[in-house]
């Protein structure tokens, strides 16, 4: 009796959903099939699914099995099946509305492109049919996936607005609420290691002061999950084969702002090595792959990873030798009665695979063969994982991509070909770089220089700048063609014209017109390393116009405007002696210069122009030698390193005889090496750059216009730029005064109050012969009462002008910075930020006496080293190209360095 109720009910509640919607006889022939209310749906639709035609005969379980069928469609929120007064089969429908939109508002943690996919996977889409049954799961979904991201106190509401035509529009208000943060991480169960040493496995951390910043103590499910898979492999690796963890336990505290987390682990037991093998089909690499597997030996500690990285080089070994779908499994198979483990790596060859096509996709503008040069996987050759990546990378390193990938596919109707498509996204390989400056001494300045890497898709390099001041012109064209030969030795062209006034500068009062061409070839090593060769001609004429300091010409020297010398007045006043007599002045007597004898001229030190002339022709050899190993898949490297050597000196038979030698190095360390919980974002960066010069044969020292300089954004930041180590002595130039003295009508001297006589200022100019002074500093007369003169003309420092920068034969440069990110942005790879500390000069071997009795030049010293630490930011922005901004506080500086706080740099692409 109580099954038979069990099955009556049962019946009841099957019947309550459909009986509504029956309104027919026990059964009936259909003669017409009516359907009422269709919108969107087609009859066609209808008809597909109702499996009745005209004439067939129905029944009421034909007609519940209609009403199914339609309902289970979802497209439906009621459907009622009748019979007609002459026997129709009418079908009368209420479709769902469709969705017309979906609008979020209130997300901030999990972005709206993430939540509409979800949304869209469950139905919930514009164009969709609107399922009310699915809005109650949706809430929960989206609530959970909050909870997941550690939002314990989101809300999500959920507003169906009824639209005309049948429509509803969806909208989600969503109110996160603040983050859960973790108070404590409990571990139980460890003892080989300490809570400490396990949690710094962990990026989570528990909350500390700067967790503010770098958000790692706001609870996520998807990173517990992460660590706990990092510590289960960090016991694995140090041989506890059997480590064992529970699911974690997540507590909340009663506001939800705190949460506890405790994670069980049963440690287990230290497992050896017992014994190691190799099975399967080695295809004749025994050998190769025995010393591979050498590196795990019995009676070693069992490390999971070193078994998977061993697994992972066979796979590689024989992926580069055409064993494309190689794969090797490191089984270890546990013996638990003696605590050690064999291990078996299994390898599975495959069949040798080969290369069928390599194709070229997203290069609009890039010609095929710019890129094909760049392979060395070729087709017919066996396939090489190894010279896959490597044609990835040196594709990246052209810089016309901003993104290189590369898929491969299998032949059809082959199982040992495969096809390659290089995927790359071309960005603007030209640039236009616009830079406006203006300083107290060099005033405006512009230049412009259009660099293209990629002209018109050929690869080859075109270069045409113009750089103008009040100081200095600048033209130049260069053109560099990387794969003259197909053995990839490269092709260079360079001309330019400059021609720069300093004296307009106020800095040294020289000017230069220099006219260089070269012609160079580059050849390649290896993959890593090239070696240049540039043979270039260079034509100099220098000008040293009026007053060049003292390291380019020695002075005091004459000007020629004024051909005499005067020995009376020496002053525009006579000077009292000690005993307050004036002594009167007498009128001038003036001779020719050449009159004078060697003596009454100045002893100076020779300059550069008085030892080697002003006017150069000079034919020079520039070996470069280069290896990189950067990473750089985008516009800054990533990691890696490189290295720069060059070497350029004077052939014999030109004017000057002279080397320069220039070494540079970068690497690049990622941090979280050492700090775990840092993201690979966060990066060290060295660089060193070293650079000497000096003279040969006949020339004394290196030519003043080639000295290294430093200061700047790109060598020590916070000093102006080129600003940093020797400086010029301002020159000497003998001193004039008017020859004549101010008379009144009668001929005789003008005298002031004190009876002293002055100079006409409209007489003739001419220069002074000192007069000589006891050692009380009277003046001394001869017997006769004449005063006594020195024989030597008297000079004084031109325009009194301060020391100014020189540069010199020696360069040491370095700089340490840390990259960080800046977390809150997107397009992060476009942008460079890092804490920096510079340090740099230049020094000289060719410091003049004058130099060091001012304290303006100096030999290599590690203590006249200036330093700088501050802040830089990079940033390629598209339109203006890369800019960067630095801050920096120099330190170790001395009073007469030059300090720029705030730098930048501005350029443009196209």
């Amino acid at each position: 009796m109580y099954r038979f109720l069990q099955r009556l009910i049962f019946c009841f509640v099957l019947l309550l959903p459909i009986s509504p919607a029956v309104y027919a006889q026990q059964s009936f022939t259909v003669s017409e099939i009516y359907l009422e209310n269709l919108q969107r749906v087609s009859s066609t639709t209808i008809f597909s699914l109702i499996n009745v035609n005209i004439g067939d005969e129905v029944e009421q379980g034909d007609i519940a099995e209609i009403i199914r069928d339609l309902m289970a469609t979802g497209f439906f929120d009621g459907v009622e099946v009748s019979q007609g007064d002459n026997n129709e089969l009418i079908i009368s429908v209420d479709e769902r509305p469709s969705i017309s939109s979906v609008t979020l508002d209130g997300n901030d943690a999990i972005p709206e492109e993430a939540l509409l996919e979800n949304l869209s996977n469950v139905g919930l889409a514009v164009g969709e049919l609107f399922n009310p049954s699915v809005l109650e799961q949706m809430q929960i979904a989206l609530e959970s996936q909050y909870v997941a991201q550690g939002l314990y106190g989101a809300i999500v509401e959920i507003d169906i607005q009824e639209q005309e035509r049948n429509r509803v529009a969806i909208q989600i208000n969503i109110s996160e609420g603040d983050p859960s943060r973790i108070t404590h991480i409990n571990i139980v169960g460890n003892e080989a290691f300490s809570d400490e040493e396990l949690l710094e496995l962990f990026e989570l951390r528990e909350s500390h002061f700067m967790s503010f910043i770098s958000g790692d103590d706001r609870y996520s499910r998807e990173q517990i999950t992460g660590d706990l898979e990092n510590l289960e492999s960090f016991y694995r690796d140090q041989g506890y084969v059997n480590f064992n963890i529970t699911l974690p336990v997540v507590s909340l505290s009663p506001d939800r702002d705190q949460v506890y987390i405790t994670i069980n682990i049963d440690e287990g037991e230290i497992y050896r090595i017992n014994d190691v093998s190799l099975a399967g089909d080695l295809v004749g690499s025994e050998d190769m792959l025995g010393q591979i597997m050498s590196f795990i030996q019995p009676g070693q500690v069992y490390s999971q990873i070193l078994v998977t990285q061993i697994a992972e080089t066979m796979t590689n070994i024989l992926s580069n030798r055409g064993y494309f779908f190689a794969e090797v499994n490191g089984v270890p198979i546990i013996n638990e009665d003696d605590g050690t483990v064999d291990v078996t790596f299994f390898v599975v060859p495959g069949n040798r695979t080969y290369v069928n096509r390599i194709s070229f996709s997203g290069n609009r503008l890039t010609v095929d063969e710019v890129l094909r040069q760049e392979m060395r996987q070729m087709e017919g050759a066996p396939a090489s994982v190894n010279a896959l990546e490597q044609s990835k990378i040196r594709l990246e390193r052209l810089g016309f991509f901003s993104s290189v990938e590369y898929e491969t596919n299998e032949v059809g109707g082959v199982t040992d070909q495969i096809d390659v498509n290089y995927t790359v996204q071309e960005e603007s390989s030209g640039a236009i770089n616009f830079a406006v400056g203006y300083g107290q001494v060099q005033g405006l300045t512009l230049s412009a220089n259009i660099q293209e890497n990629n002209f018109l898709g050929s690869g080859n390099q075109v270069g045409i700048g113009i750089n103008t001041s009040q100081f200095q012109t600048n033209y130049s064209f260069n053109f560099r063609d990387p794969y003259y030969t197909v053995d990839g030795v490269s092709r260079s062209f360079a001309i330019s014209y400059t021609k720069s006034d300093y004296a307009e500068l106020n800095l040294t009062s020289y000017s230069t017109n220099q006219f260089s061409t070269s012609v160079g070839f580059g050849y390649p090593i290896n993959e890593n390393q090239n070696l240049n060769f540039t043979l270039a001609y260079t034509n100099t004429d220098i000008d040293t116009g009026f007053g060049p300091v003292q390291e380019i010409e020695g002075s005091p020297t004459l000007d020629p405007r004024f051909t005499n010398y005067i020995v009376s007045p020496a002053r525009l006043s006579e000077e009292t002696d000690s005993n307050g007599n004036t002594y009167p002045i007498t009128d001038a007597v003036i001779a020719p210069i050449t009159a004078l004898p060697d003596t009454a001229f100045a002893d100076i030190e020779p300059g550069f122009i008085d030892r080697e002339g002003d006017k150069f022709n000079d034919v020079t050899l520039r070996i470069n030698w280069n290896r990189n190993n950067l990473i750089q898949p985008g516009i800054f490297p990533t990691g890696g390193n490189s290295q720069q050597v060059s070497l350029e000196f004077a052939v014999p038979g030109s004017d000057m005889s002279f080397y320069r030698l220039q070494m540079f190095a970068e690497t690049y360390i990622p941090l979280n090496n050492y700090i775990p919980f840092l993201s690979n974002e966060w990066k060290l960066h060295f660089d060193a750059r070293f650079g000497y010069g000096d003279a040969y044969g006949g020339t004394e020292q290196l030519p003043f216009f080639r000295n290294f300089y430093a200061g700047g954004l790109r060598t020590v930041r916070g000093y102006e730029t080129n600003t940093l180590g020797p400086r010029s002595t301002p020159p000497l130039t003998y001193r004039t005064q008017f020859t004549e003295l101010r008379r009144d009508a009668n001929g005789d001297p003008i005298l002031d109050a004190n009876g002293n006589a002055s100079l006409d200022t409209s007489s003739e100019r001419a220069y002074i012969l000192e007069q000589a002074v006891d050692a009380s500093g009277n003046p001394i007369f001869d017997a006769s009462g004449q005063p006594v003169f020195e024989n030597e003309l008297f000079s004084s420092q031109l325009f009194f002008r301060d020391p100014l920068p020189f540069g010199g034969n020696i360069q040491l440069v370095g700089t340490a910075e840390i990259l960080f990110p800046f977390g809150f942005l997107e397009g992060r790879e476009r942008l460079r930020s890092s804490l920096f500390v510079d340090a740099g000069n230049v020094f000289s071997s060719y410091c003049t006496s004058r130099q060091v009795a001012n304290n303006n030049c100096s030999d290599f010293s590690f203590d006249e080293m200036r330093y700088s630490a501050g802040v830089s930011i990079s940033w390629f922005s598209g339109i203006m190209g890369i800019m960067t901004f630095s801050l920096a506080k120099p330190f170790n500086n001395s009073i007469i360095d030059e300090s720029e706080s705030f730098q930048f740099d501005i350029g443009t692409t196209f």
